[in-house]
């Protein structure tokens, strides 16, 4: 009987010593501190000028397309008056 209950004992100080490290290191939860925020207001602002930067390259593009083919339309007329 003695046996069983000081077994019984060890295996329970072990569930014991488990759950208390459990606790301690879940409610260590740390924080965000000033440069964790500025960090995060700074990767959205690089994600932000990333997006405006890819619009502004597409609105470049189709301003050269257009301007390619205005081009060509003055070659092609300019072609027409010399022939």
């Amino acid at each position: 009987m003695k046996r069983s209950m000081v077994t019984f004992l060890k295996g329970m100080l072990s569930v014991i010593v488990a759950l208390l490290f459990f606790v301690t290191v879940s409610g260590c939860q740390k924080e965000e501190g000033t440069m964790e925020k500025a960090g995060k207001k700074v990767d959205e602002g690089i994600g932000e000028a990333k997006d405006t930067m890819k619009k502004a390259d597409k609105k470049i593009d189709e301003s050269i397309d257009k301007a390619k083919q205005a081009m060509d339309a003055a070659a092609e007329k300019a072609r027409d008056k010399n022939k």
